[in-house]
C-alpha cells in the first residue's frame, strides 16, 4: 500500500503466496480428501473434499460472522434505551415546574453511546474478518479446483473426452464429452462461481439467525404485533428458497449454451489462419452470434428472476415494519418513539441480510451447478495404461491378437442410421526386436497413425495384449505440439540438459542453421502452436524432442512428410538410421523410397496387417508389394549429400522480436477505473438514456424510502391533525411505491447491462476474428479465450448485481448524510473532517488497488494460456510421461495469479476497516448530539435520525465491498472493450467507396505481380523483395526454392493475409488491394498443408453456407477418394477396399480429431473442388497421403482444374514436373522462371541443383508428360 502510494506498482512488488497457501500443498490435501469421499460413495464428494481442505479457515470466518451478527441485532435494540433516555429528558424539559424525579443523568446517555460504539467496532472487526477468511477460502478453492481439473484432464480417457461413459453407468450430463473448449469453460467460469459463492456462504445460515434474533427483540418492543411483520418475512424466505430451484434450472441451461459458444470460439480461433484463407469469418461469426443470442436470452431470464427476488428482499423489511406498526397501533398501543424507532432500526438492520440473501442464493445456485459439472468431470473415466511393461522379455515390443478402437466423436444430433462406426484396428499380432527399425506403410486411412497412437497408449485397447520390453517410450505425433517456451526448452522438454546429446540431436535433425537464423538462437521464444516456425521446423523439433528424450522405444508418425526431401534424407540417414540405432524405432511413412532401408516392413490395410517382413522377402514373395514399389520413385541418389546451411535453414516469416521474445505481455492499464470506460459501457447499451434511467429511479426509490421513515416520525409525534387510518394509508402507499421503484431500478440495471454486454461481446468477438494474422501469432489462444469466456461470465452475471448493490448502498449512505445534516446542523461541522478522512483512505487504497487488480487479470491470462496450451498437448505430455512437469508449470502460474489476487483481498479489508472507522465516527457524533441536545430535540426526530444513522456502518461496508466488485468486474469490461476498440483490424470485408467486383471475376485467372515487397511487421526484413511475375490464365505454375526462400509468402500475398509493403498484385487486371477481403478470399481457393476441420459433419465442413446439393457434395467426396460406391483396385499401389468411407452426415470431432491427417488433407481437396474457383493455390496439398492417393489426387486436380490457374507451392519437386512453368525463389526474389525441363537443362541453375538433390533425372519429366523438346 505504501509503495503504491509513492510510485507505480511493478510486478516485482507483488508478494509471494504463503507456502501454507501454495496450490501444490492444498491440491494434494484436496485430492486425498476427494478420494476418501469417493470411496465412501458420498454423492457430494467434491463439496465435502473442499470442506475438509479448508475446514479451519472456513469455520473461523463463520465464527466471526456470528459475532458480527449478534452485534448487528443488539445495536438497534440498545437504541431503545437511548431513546427512552432522550424521551425522559425531553419530557422533563417540556414541564414548566421542576420535576421531583429528575431524568437520568448525562452519564447514562454517554454510556449508552459508548456501548453502541464498542458494539459497532466489534461488528466491524467481525464482518471484515468474515469477509477476509471467506474470500481467502474462495480464492484458494478456485486455485485448487483449477489445479485438480488440470491434473484430471491430463488423465482423462479418450472415451471420456469423446463423450462416452463407463459401461453400466448412466450419467445425466449437460454437455457431450470434454472438448478443449468445454474444459476451458469449466476452468474459467465454473471455478470462479465456486470462488464467489464460498466468500459469502455463511450468510445462508447467518441471515436467518439474524432474522430470528431480531424477531425475539421485536417481540420485546412491539409485543405480539411483531408477529405480523415476522410472518411476512417467513413467507418471503420461503419464496426465496423456492426460487433457488428455478435459478439452478436456469443456470444449468445457460451452462450448456456457454460451453457450446466457448468451444466453438476456441475451435475457430485455433484454426484462424484456415478460416481467413477460406473467408469463413462471417458464417462462423453468425454461428457464434446465434449461440450468444441464446445465451443472452437465458441470462436475461435468469436476471429477471433475480430482479424479482432483489425487489422482494428489499421490500420485505419495509412491509414487515408496516404490518407490525399498523397492528401495534390497531391494538390500542401508542406509537412511542423508543419502541417504534428501535423496531424500525431492527427492521432496517435486516435490510442487509435480506438484500444479500437472494444474491447469495443466486451464487449458491451457480456454485451448485458448477460443483455438479466439475464432479462429473472428476468422476469421468481415466486413461488406463493398456500396455504391460516387462523388461525381461526378449523383444522390444510384443503385440498379441490386439484390437483397438477410437472413441466416437461427440456430435449434435448425429444419430443418423448411416453413421459410421469409429475406426478400429483388429487382430494385430507382431513383435519388434530390440534395436530394430520397423516401417509401417499403408494407404490413407489404413490405420498407420492409429497403430502408433495405440502403441503410445492413446487409442483404447479392446482385446489382446501389448508388452513392452523397454523402460520408456517417446512419441512423435504427425502434428507437432509446440509449447510457448524457448527453442531449447521445446527439445529438452523438462529433462536435464546434456550438451553433447543436445548438439548431436540438433545436427541430426538439421536444426543448426535454423537456430543460427533465430534472433536469440536457441533462447528464442517459440510462440504458442509454433507460430514462428514453419511446418517443417515444427516437425524437426518434434523429432529432436523424441530423439533427445533418451527413451529406448521411439514412435515416429510420418515425421518426414512436412520436410523437404533433402532434409528428410538427412534426418533419416543421421537420426533415424544413423546415430540413434541403439533405439527401437517404429516409423510410419508414405515415402516408399526409404522402406528398403528399414529392417522390416508392416503393411496395414483397413486396420489389419496385410503383410509383414523384410523388404527382400516381400519383394520376392508378395506380388502386390512389388506392384506397390513400382510406383515409388527411388529418390536416394543424393541422400548422402549434406545439405548446405542455406538449404537447411527454414525460418518462417511471422514476427520474432529482437530479444527473442515473440508473445507480447498482456497490456495493463494504469490507474483506477476511468469515466471514459463507464461512458463506453453505458454507450454500448445503445443510448445514454439507459444509464440515466437507473439513477433517476434510484433517487426516487431512496427518496420514498426516506419518506417512509420521516412519515413514521410524523405519525409518532402526531405532527399533523390526521386520523390514524390516514397515517396508516399514507405510510402503506409510500412503502408500496418504494417497492415498485426498486423493482423498476433493478430491471433498468439489468436492461442496461444486458444490452451493453451483448454489444461489447459481439464486437470484441468480431474484431478478434477480423484481426490480422500477426495479432493471433503474438497472442496466446488461452489469453484470448480468457477474455471471451471468463470476462464474459463476469459481465453477464457479476457486474449487474454488483452495480445494482453499489448504487443502492451509495444512495442509502447519501440519504443518511443528508438526513443528519438537515436535522442536526451541528453535524455539518464534523462532516468535512469525515469526508476528508473518507477521501484520503479511498485515494490511498485506490493508488495500489487498481494496478493490483489489473496485474491479477493479466496473471490470470497467463495462467489460462498455460492451462489451455497444456490441455491441447495433453496426449504428447502423457506419451512422454512429463505430466509432473506440466503440472508444476500450471501450479506456478496459479500461485502467481493468486499472489496478486490475495493481495487485492487484503487491500480491500484494509480500506474497509478505515472507512468503518469513518462511519462509526459519524454514528458516534450523531449519538453525542442527540444526548447533548436531548432537551430541545423531539424524540421522534432523534429516533428517526439514529435509526437511520445506525445503518451507515453496514452500508459503508457493503458499499466498499460492492465498489471493489464493480471495479473487478469493470476490469473485465475494460479488457473486452480493448478487444472491441484497440486491436488492429484487417481491411474491411466489404470496403466502401470501391466499385463493385463483377460476379464473374476472376474469369481468366491472370495474375500479375509488379515490384512486390512484403514484410510481416515494420522493422523486420523483407521476405519478398521486388518480385515481378506474370501468370497467364489457366497456367499451372510450380513455386519452388530452398526453405526460407519465400514460397509460402506467395499465398500470404494473394490472400492478403499480410498487406504489401510496396508493389501491386492484379488479378484479371483488378488490383486486389481494391477488392474487399471477403470477396477476394471467396473467389480463390487454397489447399493448405495444415487442413482445418471443425466440429460438425462432413456436410457442414464442405458447405458451411449451405449452397450446394447433396449430389454435388457427394461428387466431390468421390473425386477426392473419400466416398466410393464400390471397392476397386487401383491400377498400381494400395487397393481401395473401403466402400462409403464417409458420407455427408459423418460426424467430425473437434479439430477433425476422428480423421487421419491424410483424410483431413483430402477434405481440403474436396473443399477446393466444390468451390470451383478460377485460381487455386496448392501448398503441398498431398504431403500426408500415400503415393497412389497422391497420384489419384494429382490426376483429379489436373482434370478438375483444367483451364484454371494453379499455383503449387512444392516441397516435393516431383509434384510440379508436369506444370507449365516453374518459379524458383531465392531470398525473396525470382531467380529462375521457365518450363521445368528448360530449367533442368541449365546445369548450373538453381532448379537443376534442387532436382539433383532430390534425385530427379531427365526421364522423370517424360513420365510427367513433358517431352524432351
Amino acid at each position: 500500500m505504501v509503495t503504491g502510494r509513492r510510485r507505480r506498482l511493478e510486478k516485482a512488488d507483488i508478494w509471494l503466496v504463503n507456502p501454507q497457501r501454495g496450490v501444490k500443498l492444498l491440491t494434494d490435501r484436496f485430492n486425498e480428501a476427494f478420494r476418501n469421499h469417493v470411496r465412501q460413495r458420498n454423492k457430494h464428494a467434491l463439496a465435502a473434499a473442499l470442506h475438509d481442505t479448508f475446514r479451519s479457515e472456513f469455520w473461523l470466518g463463520g465464527i466471526w460472522l456470528l459475532v458480527a451478527s449478534l452485534c448487528q441485532v443488539m445495536i438497534p435494540f440498545t437504541l431503545r434505551f437511548l431513546l427512552n433516555f432522550v424521551t425522559a429528558a425531553y419530557d422533563d424539559a417540556a414541564v414548566e415546574a421542576p420535576s421531583p424525579h429528575p431524568g437520568p443523568p448525562l452519564s447514562t446517555g454517554l454510556g449508552l453511546v459508548f456501548g453502541i460504539l464498542l458494539m459497532q467496532l466489534t461488528q466491524s472487526l467481525g464482518t471484515n474478518q468474515f469477509i477476509y477468511h471467506g474470500f481467502m477460502v474462495g480464492a484458494q478453492a478456485r486455485a485448487v479446483l483449477i489445479a485438480a481439473l488440470f491434473e484430471k484432464t491430463l488423465s482423462l480417457s479418450g472415451r471420456a473426452r469423446a463423450g462416452g461413459t463407463v459401461d453400466g453407468i448412466d450419467k445425466d450430463e449437460d454437455g457431450e464429452g470434454y472438448s478443449d473448449g468445454r474444459i476451458a469453460a469449466l476452468m474459467s467460469s465454473d471455478t470462479g462461481r465456486i470462488d464467489t459463492a464460498a466468500g459469502m456462504f455463511h450468510l445462508v445460515w447467518a441471515a436467518p439467525l439474524q432474522i430470528f434474533l431480531a424477531f425475539a427483540l421485536l417481540i420485546i418492543n412491539l409485543s405480539y404485533s411483531a408477529m405480523a411483520g415476522f410472518g411476512l418475512l417467513l413467507v418471503g424466505i420461503a419464496g426465496l428458497t423456492l426460487a433457488l430451484k428455478a435459478l439452478i434450472r436456469r443456470r444449468k441451461a445457460i451452462n450448456a449454451i456457454t460451453d457450446a459458444r466457448v468451444s466453438l470460439t476456441q475451435e475457430v480461433l485455433g484454426s484462424v489462419r484456415f478460416v481467413k484463407y477460406n473467408a469463413l469469418e462471417s458464417p462462423f461469426l453468425a454461428k457464434i452470434a446465434a449461440l450468444r443470442g441464446k445465451e443472452v436470452k437465458a441470462v436475461t431470464a435468469l436476471n429477471a428472476t433475480r430482479n424479482a427476488l432483489n425487489s422482494l428482499s428489499v421490500a420485505l423489511p419495509i412491509f414487515g415494519a408496516m404490518a407490525s406498526f399498523i397492528l401495534y397501533s390497531k391494538t390500542g398501543h401508542a406509537l412511542a418513539p423508543a419502541p417504534v424507532f428501535s423496531s424500525l432500526a431492527l427492521f432496517t438492520a435486516l435490510r442487509v441480510p435480506f438484500n444479500l440473501l437472494p444474491l447469495v442464493i443466486g451464487q449458491l445456485a451457480d456454485a451448485s451447478s458448477a460443483l455438479q459439472r466439475l464432479t462429473d468431470l472428476f468422476m469421468a473415466e481415466e486413461h488406463k495404461e493398456d500396455i504391460q511393461w516387462d523388461e525381461t522379455i526378449e523383444e522390444a515390443l510384443r503385440v498379441e491378437k490386439a484390437s483397438f478402437v477410437w472413441e466416437r466423436a461427440s456430435g449434435e444430433g448425429f444419430k443418423s442410421e448411416k453413421q459410421t462406426e469409429p475406426f478400429s484396428l483388429n487382430g494385430l499380432s507382431f513383435s519388434v526386436k530390440r534395436g530394430e527399425l520397423l516401417c509401417v506403410i499403408g494407404s490413407v486411412g489404413a490405420g498407420k497413425s492409429s497403430l502408433l497412437s495405440a502403441l503410445a497408449g492413446v487409442m483404447r485397447k479392446t482385446d489382446g495384449r501389448i508388452t513392452v520390453g523397454l523402460s520408456s517410450r517417446a512419441y512423435c505425433p504427425q502434428e507437432a505440439w509446440i509449447q510457448n517456451a524457448n527453442f531449447k526448452e521445446n527439445i529438452v522438454f523438462g529433462r536435464p540438459l546434456d550438451r553433447d546429446a543436445y548438439d548431436a540431436v540438433i545436427h541430426a535433425c538439421c536444426l543448426g542453421p535454423d537456430i543460427d537464423a533465430l534472433p536469440a538462437g536457441e533462447e528464442t521464444e517459440i510462440g504458442e502452436r509454433g507460430v514462428n516456425l514453419s511446418g517443417g521446423q515444427q516437425q524437426r523439433v518434434n523429432i529432436a524432442r523424441a530423439m533427445y528424450s533418451g527413451s529406448p522405444l521411439v514412435l515416429l508418425d510420418d515425421p518426414l512428410s512436412a520436410v523437404d526431401a533433402h532434409v528428410g534424407a538427412h534426418i533419416f540417414a543421421n537420426s533415424i538410421c544413423g546415430g540413434h540405432r541403439d533405439k527401437t524405432i517404429i516409423l510410419s511413412t508414405h515415402q516408399l523410397n526409404i522402406v528398403h532401408r528399414c529392417d522390416r516392413i508392416l503393411w496395414l490395410d483397413q486396420g489389419r496387417i496385410k503383410a509383414l517382413g523384410t523388404f527382400v522377402d516381400l519383394m520376392a514373395n508378395d506380388a502386390e508389394f512389388r506392384d506397390l514399389m513400382s510406383v515409388a520413385q527411388q529418390g536416394e541418389t543424393d541422400e548422402a549429400r549434406q545439405p548446405t546451411k542455406a538449404q537447411m535453414a527454414d525460418p518462417r516469416q511471422p514476427p520474432v522480436l529482437v530479444d527473442g521474445s515473440l508473445v507480447k505481455d498482456e497490456e495493463r492499464a494504469d490507474g483506477s477505473l476511468s469515466w471514459d470506460m463507464i461512458k463506453a459501457y453505458v454507450g454500448s447499451s445503445g443510448h445514454v438514456f439507459h444509464g440515466v434511467v437507473p439513477v433517476l429511479l434510484l433517487v426516487l426509490a431512496q427518496s420514498s424510502n426516506a419518506l417512509t421513515s420521516i412519515w413514521l416520525s410524523f405519525w409518532t409525534s402526531k405532527r399533523f391533525s390526521l386520523a390514524q387510518d390516514t397515517y396508516m394509508a399514507v405510510y402503506v402507499f409510500i412503502g408500496a411505491l418504494q417497492a415498485l421503484l426498486l423493482f423498476a431500478f433493478s430491471a433498468s440495471v439489468s436492461i442496461l447491462s444486458g444490452r451493453a454486454t451483448r454489444r461489447m461481446v459481439d464486437v470484441a468477438t468480431a474484431r478478434v476474428m477480423q484481426a490480422p494474422i500477426s495479432f493471433h501469432d503474438t497472442q496466446p489462444l488461452g489469453r484470448i479465450m480468457n477474455r471471451l469466456s471468463r470476462d464474459v461470465e463476469v459481465m453477464d452475471n457479476q457486474l449487474p448485481d454488483s452495480v445494482r448493490m453499489f448504487m443502492y448502498t451509495v444512495a442509502i449512505v447519501a440519504s443518511i448524510v443528508v438526513l443528519l445534516s438537515v436535522y442536526f446542523r451541528w453535524f455539518l461541522v464534523a462532516l468535512p473532517l469525515l469526508v476528508a478522512a473518507f477521501l484520503y483512505a479511498t485515494a490511498y487504497y485506490r493508488s495500489s488497488a487498481a494496478p493490483m487488480k489489473r496485474y491479477e487479470a493479466t496473471l490470470r491470462g497467463v495462467m489460462s494460456a498455460r492451462f489451455g496450451e497444456s490441455i491441447t498437448g495433453s496426449l504428447t505430455i502423457r506419451a512422454y510421461g512429463v505430466q509432473d512437469q506440466a503440472v508444476r508449470r500450471v501450479h506456478d502460474a496459479i500461485d502467481d495469479m493468486d499472489s496478486a489476487y490475495l493481495l487485492t483481498l487484503s487491500n480491500q479489508r484494509w480500506v474497509t476497516c478505515r472507512l468503518d472507522l469513518v462511519a462509526i465516527s459519524a454514528v458516534t457524533t450523531a449519538g453525542l448530539m442527540v444526548v447533548l441536545l436531548r432537551h430541545g430535540v423531539d424524540p421522534s426526530v432523534s429516533g428517526l435520525v439514529l435509526s437511520y444513522c445506525l445503518a451507515i456502518t453496514q452500508m459503508m461496508q457493503l458499499a466498499v465491498r460492492q465498489l471493489s466488485e464493480v471495479e473487478n468486474a469493470m476490469v473485465s469490461t475494460e479488457r473486452l472493450y480493448e478487444y472491441g476498440s484497440d486491436i488492429p483490424q484487417e481491411p474491411s470485408q466489404q470496403m466502401e467507396g470501391v466499385s463493385a467486383v463483377p460476379e464473374s471475376w476472376p474469369n481468366r485467372g491472370e495474375i500479375t505481380m509488379v515490384n512486390v515487397q512484403l514484410r510481416y511487421r515494420p522493422g523486420l526484413p523483407l521476405v519478398l523483395n521486388g518480385l515481378d511475375m506474370s501468370i497467364r490464365g489457366g497456367e499451372r505454375i510450380g513455386i519452388v526454392g530452398r526453405t526460407g526462400a519465400g514460397k509460402s509468402s506467395i499465398s500470404a500475398v494473394l490472400f492478403r493475409l499480410v498487406e504489401l509493403s510496396a508493389g501491386t498484385v492484379t488479378i484479371d487486371g483488378l488490383d486486389i488491394a481494391q477488392v474487399p477481403l471477403g470477396v477476394l478470399r471467396s473467389r480463390i481457393s487454397i489447399i493448405p498443408q495444415d487442413a482445418g476441420l471443425f466440429h460438425g459433419t462432413v456436410r457442414s465442413n464442405l458447405d458451411p453456407l449451405n449452397r450446394y446439393s447433396d449430389v454435388e457434395l457427394l461428387d466431390v467426396l468421390r473425386r477426392a477418394t473419400l466416398y466410393n460406391e464400390r471397392p476397386h483396385q487401383g491400377a498400381r499401389g494400395f487397393p481401395n477396399t473401403a466402400p462409403r468411407r464417409f458420407h455427408l452426415d459423418t460426424p467430425v470431432g473437434e479439430h477433425g480429431a476422428n480423421f487421419s491427417h491424410g483424410q483431413r488433407q483430402l477434405m481440403s481437396v474436396a473443399r477446393a473442388l466444390i468451390r470451383n474457383s478460377r485460381i487455386i493455390v496448392c501448398d503441398e496439398a498431398t504431403s500426408s497421403v500415400d503415393l497412389e492417393t497422391d497420384a489419384n489426387i494429382q490426376r483429379v486436380m489436373m482434370e478438375a482444374f483444367a483451364g484454371k490457374t494453379v499455383l503449387t507451392i512444392a516441397h516435393r519437386l516431383r509434384t510440379i514436373l508436369g506444370h507449365d512453368r516453374v518459379c524458383v525463389l531465392e531470398q525473396g526474389r525470382i531467380v529462375e522462371f521457365d518450363e521445368p525441363l528448360g530449367l533442368w537443362q541449365k546445369e548450373d541453375g538453381v532448379f537443376r541443383g534442387l532436382c539433383n538433390r532430390d534425385g530427379i533425372a531427365r526421364g522423370d519429366f517424360r513420365r510427367h508428360g513433358r517431352g524432351l523438346g
